[in-house]
């Protein structure tokens, strides 16, 4: 006598008159219930219908009504996000200006794909397709889909702690590589030419901007935030960054960091001290500096009118990154001063007169002489 099936899959017209193939799966009660598996192919049906049954997941109703676009409803939404509340019941945070990047991400790349699927349903090979036709469907960097990718198994890994799911389907998923086409270093030559002389720019502010970037590898942000008492007579601490989203806020990596300068940089800078504790670099009030679009589009029109391409504010960080290597600089000195140390290198490069440091000054010494030559 012939085994009964426990499960089968059938084609459906959709709306669109197009198909999409359902699969069957017997309820509690020998009756049959049938669920969309978002595939248009008999083929990739059955591997998703395969991929439910190994999972353990194959007919489960219940799990099976908890819709993504339900569920996602609330994240990265400031406030409201399940994700950002059990970050702070632990002492941590999510700065605003991460959050916007995550809820863009989730509106404009997961739930358009994914949004009408329940979570339970939601597959590890689905998940793998999408990332892999993400930078072509959408027209996004692979960096970007791959920062799509962190946010979705965020989502899903929520899914996980409240018991939706079991298993983060996007756990063992590999990002894309990186695009061939990033933007890179500055070349010395470029870095003369971009910097030139204070008459060279529409705002000579911004170019003093950039020359501290590319003397010291601070962010965009980190710039923005400097004051005239983060500078001392041969030392710039950088205590803090700005963003719109979030205001004056710690660094990136949540620490103060602390990096010699060469003099000339030091006395350019605090020419713009206006005497008042406010921002070094603003516009009008001295509570808010100059914002970052007024930089971007600035030192765009003067790559531009240069004809240097692929190049942005963020270029002159890894110049000066690779400028250092070059010149031998100590490598975790380095890390440490430009933000990517790891938290116990700061006491271990606390004294500032070390040989380590004197080697770095030598260094920025140099470099200024080859970007002013």
């Amino acid at each position: 006598m012939r085994a009964r099936q426990d499960f089968g899959i059938m084609k459906r017209r959709t709306n669109d008159r197009k198909f999409v193939y359902y699969y069957w799966v017997y309820d509690e009660n020998g009756k049959r219930i049938y669920r969309s598996t978002g595939e248009r192919t008999k083929a990739r049906a059955m591997d998703y219908v395969l991929e439910l049954r190994e999972k353990g997941e194959l007919g489960k109703r219940d799990r099976m009504m908890v819709i993504l676009n339900d569920f996602a409803q609330d994240f990265f939404v400031p406030g409201k996000c399940p994700i950002e509340n059990h970050a702070h019941m632990r002492g941590k945070s999510m700065t605003k200006a991460t959050l916007t990047v995550r809820r863009t991400a989730l509106v404009k790349h997961i739930l358009p794909y994914f949004g009408k699927k329940s979570v339970s349903l939601i597959t590890h090979a689905q998940i793998n397709r999408w990332l892999l036709e993400l930078p072509e469907k959408d027209k996004v960097t692979r960096t970007t889909a791959n920062a799509t990718l962190v946010a979705f198994r965020m989502v899903m890994q929520e899914a996980v702690r409240q018991g939706i799911i079991s298993e983060n389907p996007c756990g063992k998923i590999e990002p894309l590589g990186n695009d061939s086409t990033r933007r890179a270093s500055y070349t010395v030559a470029e870095v003369q030419k971009v910097i030139g002389k204070p008459e060279d720019w529409e705002n000579p502010m911004i170019r003093t901007m950039c020359l501290a970037s590319a003397l010291t590898g601070m962010r965009l942000g980190e710039v923005r935030a400097l004051k005239a008492d983060c500078i001392t007579e041969t030392s710039l601490y950088i205590r803090a960054s700005y963003s719109e989203a979030d205001g004056y806020k710690l660094p990136k990596n949540g620490q103060t960091r602390v990096t010699p300068i060469p003099p000339a940089l030091r006395d350019e800078l605090l020419s713009y001290d206006r005497g008042d504790g406010g921002y070094l670099f603003r516009q009008f009030r001295q509570d808010e500096p100059i914002t970052d679009t007024w930089v971007t589009v600035c030192l765009k029109k003067r790559l531009e009118k240069l004809g240097i391409k692929g190049r942005t504010f963020h270029s002159f960080r890894a110049f000066y990154n690779t400028e250092m290597v070059a010149a031998n600089v100590n490598g975790d000195l380095l890390r440490m001063v430009i933000g990517h140390q790891s938290p116990d290198m700061t006491e271990h490069y606390l004294h500032l007169e070390s040989s380590e440091f004197s080697q770095l000054r030598e260094a920025q010494l140099g470099l200024i002489g080859k970007i002013m030559a």
